[in-house]
C-alpha cells in the first residue's frame, strides 16, 4: 500500500497554507517545508488544531540541503510519494538592470531546487512504481510581464521540466505536472498594493482574483488515481488570462 506522505515546499506562504486543509481532508500526511517563517507556520497549524502534519525548517539552497531535508522527513514520517514544489521568490527589475546575483537566486530556488527534489525522490518512486509530482509554475511564464525576467524564465522552465520528467518516468507509474496560477487571492499578490490589484483585475477576462483553494483542489485531483493518465501537462488557473 502506498504511503500517503506529501512534501510541500514553501508551505508557510499564502498558497501553501491553502493546500494544507484540502490535502489533510483527503487523508494525506503532510511534511511542510518552511524557511524563515517556520515558527509562524507552526503557530498557524496549532491555532487550526491540524494533525497529521509537521513543519520542517530548512533553507533549500543546494543538493545537500535537499538531501538532508528528505532524510529527516523519511526518518520522522516515512517515504514520500507525493511532492509539491511550491517554494519560490521573485526579484523584480528590467532585464538590463537585473543583477546576476538576483537572477541566480530566483533560478536556483524556483527551478533548480524543484529539479533536485524530484530527482532525489524519483529513485524511490521508481522502486515503488508510483509517484506524483506537481510543480507550481505561473501564468507569468506564459504572458509578457515587464520586470519579471528571472521569475518568468524560472516558471517557464518548470513547464519544460515537467514535460521532460513525465517522459522519463511515466513508465514507472510517476506523473509530473505543472499548475500555472494566474492572479489568486493568496500568495505573492499579498505584497501588491491595492491600487495595482484593481488594475490587474482589469486585465483578467473574469475581472476578479481567483480563489487559492482552487489551486489546492487541483493538486488533490492530480494526486488522485483519477488523474493517473494526466502527465506532462501545464494546467492554468487564471480566469481566462492565458
Amino acid at each position: 500500500m502506498k504511503e500517503k506522505i506529501v512534501l510541500i515546499t514553501g508551505a508557510s506562504g499564502g498558497l501553501g497554507k491553502e493546500m494544507i486543509p484540502v490535502l489533510l481532508e483527503k487523508g494525506y500526511t503532510l511534511a511542510l517545508q518552511a524557511d524563515s517563517r517556520a515558527e509562524e507556520l507552526k503557530k498557524h497549524i496549532a491555532d487550526k488544531n491540524w494533525t497529521n502534519c509537521a513543519v520542517f525548517e530548512s533553507a533549500l539552497e543546494d543538493e545537500l540541503s535537499c538531501m538532508k531535508l528528505l532524510e529527516r522527513i523519511e526518518t520522522e514520517m516515512g517515504k514520500i510519494s507525493y511532492l509539491v514544489n511550491n517554494a519560490g521568490i521573485n526579484r523584480s527589475a528590467s532585464s538590463h538592470k537585473l543583477a546576476a546575483s538576483d537572477w541566480n537566486a530566483v533560478i536556483n530556488l524556483n527551478l533548480t531546487i524543484p529539479f533536485l527534489l524530484s530527482k532525489l525522490l524519483a529513485k524511490q518512486m521508481i522502486e515503488n512504481g508510483f509517484g506524483r509530482i506537481v510543480h507550481i509554475s505561473s501564468v507569468v511564464g506564459k504572458i509578457p510581464v515587464g520586470g519579471t525576467a528571472a521569475y518568468a524564465a524560472s516558471k517557464a522552465g518548470l513547464m519544460g521540466l515537467a514535460r521532460a520528467q513525465s517522459a522519463d518516468w511515466a513508465k514507472h507509474g510517476i506523473t509530473v505536472n505543472c499548475i500555472a496560477p494566474g492572479y489568486l487571492d493568496k500568495g505573492m499578490i499579498e505584497q501588491v498594493p491595492e491600487k495595482m490589484i484593481e488594475q490587474l483585475k482589469e486585465t483578467i477576462p473574469a475581472k476578479t482574483l481567483g480563489e487559492a483553494k482552487g489551486l489546492a483542489v487541483m493538486i488533490a485531483y492530480l494526486f488522485s488515481e483519477d488523474a493517473a493518465y494526466v502527465n506532462g501537462q501545464t494546467i492554468g488557473i487564471n480566469g481566462g488570462l492565458a
